[in-house]
C-alpha cells in the first residue's frame, strides 16, 4: 500500500519531536515550535493543492443563462408582441407558442408539463427571428432603447 507523502511527513514529525525531547531537553520546545511551523506550512500547501478545485464555485455568474420562458416574455414585452402559450398537453402532450397569432414554436414532453413549456419557449426563441423576421439580440435592444 502506497501512502501519500503527507503521511511520511507526519510520521517523521512525530518521531523526530518525541526523540528530541530526550536529547535536547529544554531546547526541544523551541525546536518543536519551529518544526511545527514548517509542518503546518507544508500541510497547508498540500491542502491548498488538493482542495482548491473543490472550493472554487462550479457555477460562475457569467455562465448562468436566463430561463427561456423569462427571456421569451422579455423579448415580447420589449417588441410589444402578443404572446400566447396554447396548452394542448392533456390531449397530445405538447404546448404551442403563438406570437401575434403566428405559430412560432412547440414543446413536447410526456412526463412534465413545465418541461414541455420550457422546450416550447426555447423552440420559439430559436424560431422567432425566422418566422417574424425580427432580431432578438440584446445588443440591438440596448442601442435602440
Amino acid at each position: 500500500m502506497k501512502f501519500s507523502p503527507i503521511f511520511y511527513y507526519i510520521y517523521i514529525y512525530i518521531y523526530f519531536a518525541s526523540s528530541l525531547f530526550f536529547i535536547l531537553g529544554d531546547l526541544t520546545l523551541y525546536f518543536v515550535i519551529f518544526i511545527n511551523s514548517i509542518f503546518f506550512y507544508i500541510f497547508k500547501k498540500f491542502l491548498g493543492q488538493v482542495f482548491r478545485k473543490l472550493l472554487e464555485p462550479i457555477i460562475q455568474p457569467n455562465t448562468v443563462e436566463k430561463h427561456p420562458v423569462t427571456e421569451l416574455h422579455e423579448v415580447c414585452q420589449k417588441k410589444k408582441f402578443n404572446l400566447q402559450f396554447v396548452d394542448l398537453w392533456e390531449k397530445s402532450m405538447h404546448i404551442d407558442v403563438f406570437i401575434n397569432d403566428k405559430f412560432v414554436g412547440r414543446g413536447t414532453y410526456a412526463s412534465k408539463k413545465d418541461i414541455a413549456r420550457y422546450r416550447a419557449a426555447k423552440n420559439a426563441l430559436d424560431n422567432i427571428e425566422r418566422v417574424l423576421s425580427v432580431s432578438t439580440s440584446t445588443v440591438e435592444d440596448v442601442l435602440v432603447d
